[in-house]
């Protein structure tokens, strides 16, 4: 069968010099020829236009071209134009292709004629080509799946992810049409136009495409922007499914699968916004309310003018009001004459006719939400808006399921930070009733009292315990308990106890190794942990193994969800001046900064942080001493582990001036922006948020193996993790990095990719609420 030459391979280039010849080079050494390379430079400003004239000497195959900037969707339009082959593959200037890929897919679509499109699984990589697990990715594959819906499917979470997974027919260009005018999510609307226009597109499990993530790729620019983009899409798609007779049909158990999946995620208000857009201009085509508006101007999504434009107004304005009878509060009332709601309301009403009648329940919600913008004002005011969804959808009754989140206590430790930010999430992006219990307090009270109601176990004495439990449940209707940590045993037993459903579900987190559990959760405690849960989750591979190895659950029980970090607040906290810290530690410019943070009990290691500065330093001359500072973040400067630590510093002539410590910080982060290294000591951690978060700064970690959970993250490239305890390799660990600054730039750089890929709390708390509603939902 012959093969080669049938593909026209597109590059859309816009300002990757630096990886524009790596991905030609991966088209050039495909087992396949390509029939040419197709590559329309964007109007890139840096050096890739002269690096491409180069390439066309190397590479005769290679069609050339330069265009003003329009957006990666026109240089990609402007080169199927170009294209002479039957086949059109996409390959963005910063992705590169399996060797294999041009072969497996063309054998694929010539054995096959009715196959319009092809992708594939794809695996990602770094800025430096190094693999990065695609969490995130992998967990909407596993999702379609599932559901085997495509179309549901990439609206909960585009899995396909990219122009580069296209492999497809070029006649279907002419059937469907080319790429809509967006700028961040021209594919997802490529691939559901695939979908409604009923196209049969081929997904493959070997990952035959490698996705590049770095620091300017565009979808970084504004993950709001790219969140709007999205739902216009997927309203465009969802309304011209029930407009257009000639398109798949989207049936009632569909729509309300995909509206299921909309109130889940907190997207349905703006999606219907966008659904009456498109109503009531009659809308051809996805991108039409793009058509007034700068494309090319970043910031063509302003705070004024952003679409939904009355959505965003009315919410902006119903912050400002707690007391709807404040004289503010009718200022503004009062410049809401007509709104855009109300328009919209009266023209749907009108539209809805013969199509709409298919669809009872979305006809319900555009006739009662839109007819009057008074209502719907005082619906976003109060979030009764989101509540008359769910009064309108099916599934009400499920929305009303209560869980009990339970957090050991309040404290400013790992495990109810991470209890924080998941319930912050949930609260944000999902209507998920649920109430908390805290077995103690702690300064974090107030920021769970602020997520919902909550009780505090060590407030009440026994005799009163359950009865104050049973008030504070009597109004709900419980699924499911969430347990965050192995000390919650006796607190889950008395809940069951008052509610009385022995097979209530149970999912138990567990942030404890062996130590911690035989020192936190004794006796029976853990015991009923056990006894009670239905599923636990593991912060870390280490922890899984502590289970199944001294615990005897099976591994079938348990589901590692590594800990998480929400990495754009950590990066937007770092803003506080830089000099000030640096002032504060007595930090000169162009010194070398260890870290580390924590409390200061055994576990924590700072006895051996100690030892490892002492051992390091002594490898050092004078002169490189005094460039060097330690700094441990954290520890209580009354508790006696501080006052003899700080007693031994201050005896010895080399360690005085050399190791500081702070004392509790309400904010770490800016003072992690200081350190150049993070060095965790610690003797037994199980996924210690301190590494995410100071890689999530970019600062490489040195660790122990077999302490934890930290070696999941650092592994050979986000740093140096050493033998268990061994002070003088963890001391040649730094030593390296503090004569290699490149090699410590480079480790901070992987492991920021990975923590923001991995490990963020975007991609950690959809899995988690995921296996939430499974249950709920059961």
């Amino acid at each position: 069968m012959r093969m080669n030459n049938l593909v026209s391979v597109i590059i859309p280039l816009y300002n990757h010099e630096k990886f524009i010849e790596a991905a030609i080079e991966s088209v050039i050494s495909q087992t396949v020829s390509a029939g040419e390379i197709i590559v329309v430079n964007d109007g890139s400003t840096d050096g890739s236009d002269t690096l491409m004239r180069h390439l066309c000497q190397r590479y005769p195959q290679i069609k050339y071209f330069f265009q003003t900037n329009q957006g990666a969707h026109a240089a990609i339009n402007a080169a199927i134009a170009k294209s002479a082959c039957e086949y059109v593959a996409i390959l963005n200037s910063d992705d590169l292709y399996h060797p294999k890929r041009l072969e497996v897919c063309l054998e694929r679509a010539l054995s096959d004629p009715s196959v319009d499109m092809i992708a594939t699984a794809i695996q990602g990589i770094d800025e430096e080509g190094k693999p990065i697990e695609l969490v995130w990715c992998d967990y909407y594959k596993s999702r379609y799946k599932e559901k085997n819906d495509l179309f549901l499917a990439l609206v909960d979470g585009n899995f396909l992810f990219t122009t580069s997974n296209i492999f497809i027919k070029k006649s279907v260009f002419d059937r469907i049409g080319t790429f809509a005018r967006f700028r961040y999510a021209h594919d997802l609307d490529f691939f559901l136009r695939l979908i409604t226009h009923n196209r049969n597109i081929i997904i493959f499990d070997e990952p035959l495409l490698m996705y590049r993530i770095h620091g300017s790729n565009t979808i970084n620019e504004n993950h709001r922007k790219v969140f709007l983009e999205r739902d216009a899409i997927v309203a465009f798609h969802m309304y011209s499914r029930i407009m257009d007779d000639e398109l798949i049909d989207l049936r009632q158990e569909n729509l309300a699968e995909l509206i299921r999946c909309l109130v889940n995620a907190g997207r349905l208000e703006t999606v219907l916004y966008y659904f009456f857009y498109y109503l009531r201009n009659q809308c051809k085509t996805t991108d039409a309310y793009l058509l007034d508006k700068d494309f090319l101007d970043p910031d063509f999504y302003s705070i004024e003018k952003d679409p939904p434009d009355s959505f965003i107004r009315l919410q902006r304005n119903s912050m400002l009001q707690q007391n709807l009878e404040s004289p503010e509060s009718h200022t503004i009332i009062e410049k809401i004459t007509e709104t855009e709601f109300q328009r919209i309301g009266q023209i749907a009403v009108i539209k809805i006719g013969e199509k709409l009648k298919r669809y009872p329940f979305l006809s319900t919600i555009c006739v009662n939400t839109m007819r009057s913008a008074w209502k719907l004002y005082h619906y976003f005011v109060s979030e009764g808006m989101k509540r008359r969804f769910f009064n309108l959808i099916s599934m009400r009754v499920k929305n009303n399921a209560s869980v009990i989140f339970i957090s050991h206590d309040a404290g400013r430790t790992g495990a109810p930070i991470v209890l924080l930010d998941l319930l912050r999430w949930i609260k944000k992006h999902t209507s998920l009733n649920f109430k908390i219990i805290l077995r103690g307090g702690g300064e974090l009270s107030g920021e769970f009292m602020a997520l919902g109601p909550t009780l505090t176990r060590s407030e009440f004495d026994a005799g009163l315990w359950k009865e104050k439990l049973r008030d504070f449940i009597s109004d709900s209707k419980i699924k499911l308990i969430y347990s965050n940590t192995a000390v919650n045993g006796d607190v889950i037993d008395d809940l069951k106890s008052v509610i009385d459903e022995p097979d209530m579900a149970v999912i138990s987190t567990i942030h404890e190794l062996e130590h911690s559990i035989q020192r936190f959760a004794p006796g029976e405690l853990f015991i009923l942990v056990k006894k009670h849960t239905n599923l636990f989750i593991a912060v870390s591979n280490a922890v899984k193994a502590n289970l199944e190895i001294n615990h005897a659950i099976s591994g079938e029980k348990i589901r590692v969800i590594h800990s998480f970090v929400p990495v754009a607040e950590i990066t937007r906290k770092v803003s506080m001046d830089s000099s000030s810290i640096r002032q504060e530690l007595n930090i000169d410019t162009g010194m070398f900064v260890v870290g580390g943070c924590g409390t200061t009990d055994w576990r924590k290691g700072t006895d051996l942080f100690i030892e490892i500065a002492t051992t390091f330093l002594e490898m050092l001359t004078l002169e490189d001493r005094h460039r060097v500072k330690f700094v441990w973040v954290g520890g209580d400067f009354d508790s006696q582990d501080m006052l003899r630590l700080n007693h031994e510093i201050n005896q010895s002539k080399l360690l005085k001036e050399r190791i500081v410590f702070t004392g509790i910080k309400e904010q770490v982060f800016p003072y992690f922006s200081q350190f150049d290294v993070f060095l965790l000591s610690s003797r037994e951690d199980p996924f210690p948020l301190v590494c995410l978060e100071a890689g999530a700064l970019e600062k490489p970690v040195v660790c122990f193996d077999k302490a934890g959970g930290a070696p999941d993250l650092v592994e050979d490239d986000g740093g140096f993790v050493v033998p268990y305890l061994d002070v003088g390799e963890a001391a040649r660990a730094l030593y390296r990095l503090f004569r290699e600054p490149d090699l410590a730039r480079t480790m901070g750089k992987r492991i920021s990719d990975k923590v923001r890929s991995q490990y963020d709390v975007e991609v950690s708390a959809r899995q988690i609420f995921s296996i939430i509603n499974d249950y709920v939902f059961r």
